[in-house]
């Protein structure tokens, strides 16, 4: 089973979606095929998934916010 710990200064904000920061969740033990990072808050839900061998994943409650998905994508690739 996979674990995840939050990453120290990964936290972030977009106001738009949250008033809450998203948290930045990074694998314990980092695997080849592993998914990683997941960006959550509890008022949001999840709003990333990042995975090195797949497609990275964003997911928004309204296609207005497309115009903030730049900023998510660059957090996932870091």
């Amino acid at each position: 089973m996979w674990e995840y710990i939050p990453k120290e200064g990964g936290n972030f904000k977009i106001p738009s979606l949250s008033k809450r920061e998203f948290i930045y969740y990074e694998m314990k033990e980092p695997e080849i095929d592993g998914t990683s990072p997941i960006l959550f808050n509890p008022e949001y839900g999840i709003l990333g998934i990042g995975n090195v061998m797949a497609p990275n994943f964003i997911y928004l409650k309204n296609n207005a916010d497309l115009n903030v998905t730049e900023n998510i994508i660059e957090k996932l690739i870091k």
